[in-house]
């Protein structure tokens, strides 16, 4: 009987060893992301790993943004590929919308795993109808650029160059320069 036992024994434990071998398949879509629109590609799952399993592994992300009575724009709306893990972004959601994006993984031995990450984008709108402000010498102006809206409060201000102004860092200033001076707003 106990060459029996052995047998089982070590059926067991090879077993075992197999089974942690791979271990639980398991993936990470990263951080949840704020993207600053702009015109360089911004990428979904940049930081996305998958843990465990047997590859090839199949991959497929999906969303679900309400756009109307009963309409949606999904995932392909978004990005270029929804079967990769390092998709990019060719459209955007409203401004300063989070879009959670749900990845799903299947390994060739068809054990599956899944996780989410949340997306939106930040978006200025600049109505300006000039590139700056130009007070001349001898001059004094309250700056109120009104015409800046959309991003992600709280919002930071500097004005360029920071000399004549009376706080730089903020959206409404005086404005009383020494010489002719134009002044450009960075937000």
């Amino acid at each position: 009987m106990r060459t029996n036992n052995t047998y089982f024994l070590l059926l067991l434990f090879c077993l075992g060893f197999s089974i942690s071998n791979y271990g639980q398949l398991s993936v990470d879509a990263g951080k949840d992301t704020t993207f600053c629109s702009g015109v360089e590609k911004k990428y979904l799952g940049k930081d996305a790993t998958i843990k465990n399993g047997v590859e090839p592994y199949s991959i497929g992300w999906e969303c679900k943004v309400p756009k109307g009575s009963n309409s949606y724009y999904t995932a392909s709306d978004f990005l270029n590929d929804t079967t990769v893990i390092l998709p990019y972004f060719r459209g955007t959601a409203s401004p300063n919308q989070w879009i959670t994006f749900i990845i799903h993984i299947t390994d060739s031995e068809n054990n599956t795993a899944k996780d989410s990450i949340r997306v939106r984008f930040s978006q200025f709108v600049y109505l300006t109808g000039y590139p700056g402000i130009e007070i001349h010498k001898g001059d004094s102006i309250l700056i109120r650029d009104s015409s800046i809206g959309g991003g992600i409060e709280p919002l930071k201000f500097r004005w360029h160059p920071e000399t004549g102004l009376s706080n730089p860092e903020s959206l409404i200033t005086w404005c009383k320069p020494d010489v002719s001076t134009r002044y450009d707003i960075l937000v």
